[in-house]
């Protein structure tokens, strides 16, 4: 595991080369498992951050998070803030296609028009996937008609990802005049998904385009050793918000998950997509042992992608879980194609939120964005958020029958692999 050296009250990264942008480093292909604490970075091009107690102010103004629930609303939301950006959008996601992707393409081209820098990375792998499964219709080729248009477009590299046998780019983050940011799991896309999301407004923003930049100038690097900083950079506000990620250069994401289940003393609230990853798994059960209240509801996993799934790979979870005697739930509701929320509330106090599901490549080898945000306020409408969906939208996880053990025996032997 390489750190960052501490030298001169400033931290010094060995593996930064400064002759090109500050971003290069010579790791390859290792991760980091922890997050390293380090100043505010307002460019991607600097080599090495400046001291923390010179950058981060000694009473920041507070960011305002306000939760978007659902596509419709996060979309609507997206729509009118690009209309409104005065200087530059930045905009990283994983699915960006159909009659809602077309109109706020249309509408970033307009922007781009008018003199808005606005920059766009998407998955490449998706972008030919999609125009090959839609017979290339244009509404699955946004990237490239983006790109025709004259917007500053690029496709996240996919080969510097060294994790996984199926990497992808599936961080999900868009500011606006570094002024207001957005985290979650929503995509823009020709599906309706229950999905959960949180607009920052305030200093965090300026921070947030550090990790896009950086990955950016990752993306538009064609040298294989152009993999970023090895550390997540520190948040304005820290005692508010924070980020982790997983990337060529770091894997911070599930350490950070790990800690706040192993420090959780009375309740644990997780809505997850998908969920397979055993020692979360292993630390959830640990917490219901100790006495803490952990509830969980689990996307059904009916299909993905428009294919039937059978409830995997979520089954597995829900078996070892309703073993357990933990609450665990479906989510059912017709209104959606399906549930893509990728929450957790901690004791009340603590959310954690962005594009990562519980599964193993999304801490390895799928470049994701998953925030922790200390904020009682958030933390309660969150929570009101899940019992709702718990109450409303949500059937129990009936006694496994021989089906439910052979798939979900099925999941366990090849989760570490495809999940």
């Amino acid at each position: 595991m390489i750190n960052p050296i501490r030298e001169n009250n400033s931290y010094i990264n060995p593996k930064v080369d400064s002759n090109k942008t500050g971003l290069k480093t010579n790791n390859s292909t290792g991760l980091i498992a922890d997050p390293v604490d380090v100043a505010h970075i307002d460019s991607p091009k600097k080599t090495a951050p400046s001291s923390p107690e010179k950058n981060v102010e000694k009473d920041p103004p507070l960011n305002k998070f306000t939760p978007l629930i659902d596509d419709d609303v996060f979309t609507a939301d997206v729509m009118k803030e690009v209309a409104n950006a005065k200087d530059s959008i930045v905009f990283e996601t994983y699915l960006l296609n159909g009659k809602d992707g077309k109109a706020l393409c249309d509408l970033l081209i307009k922007r781009k028009n008018e003199g808005i820098e606005v920059k766009v990375m998407l998955d490449s792998a998706m972008q030919k996937l999609e125009s090959w499964l839609h017979k290339d219709d244009p509404l699955y080729q946004m990237g490239k008609y983006l790109k025709e248009k004259g917007v500053d477009y690029v496709p996240y590299p996919l080969k510097k990802l060294k994790g996984s046998l199926t990497p992808s780019e599936h961080a999900k983050i868009l500011v606006i005049d570094d002024k207001i940011s957005y985290i979650g799991g929503s995509n823009i896309d020709d599906t309706y998904n229950h999905d959960i999301n949180v607009k920052i407004e305030g200093p965090a923003a300026k921070d947030m385009k550090g990790l896009f930049d950086e990955s950016w100038n990752v993306a538009a690097d064609p040298d294989p050793a152009m993999v970023g900083f090895s550390f997540d950079p520190l948040m304005s506000n820290s005692n508010k918000i924070k980020m982790t990620s997983t990337s060529p250069a770091r894997s911070t994401v599930k350490p950070a998950v790990l800690k706040n289940i192993r420090e959780a003393k009375e309740s644990i609230l997780i809505e997850m997509f998908t969920l397979t990853d055993d020692e979360i798994e292993k630390e959830l059960l640990s917490a219901k042992k100790r006495g803490v209240d952990v509830k969980i509801i689990l996307c059904d996993n009916k299909e993905i992608f428009h294919v039937p799934t059978f409830h995997m790979p979520n089954i597995s979870a829900a078996v070892k879980f309703k073993k357990a005697g933990i609450p665990v739930k479906w989510y059912v509701n017709d209104k959606f194609t399906q549930m893509h929320s990728k929450l957790c509330v901690f004791d009340h106090k603590k959310v954690m939120i962005g594009s990562a599901n519980f599964i193993h490549n999304a801490f390895r080898g799928i470049h994701e964005y998953y925030g922790e945000i200390n904020d009682k306020d958030l933390a309660a409408k969150m929570e009101a958020q899940f019992d709702k969906d718990w109450n409303d939208h949500a059937v129990d996880v009936e006694k496994p029958g021989i089906r439910d053990r052979i798939l979900a025996g099925g999941v366990e032997l090849i989760d570490d692999i495809i999940f």
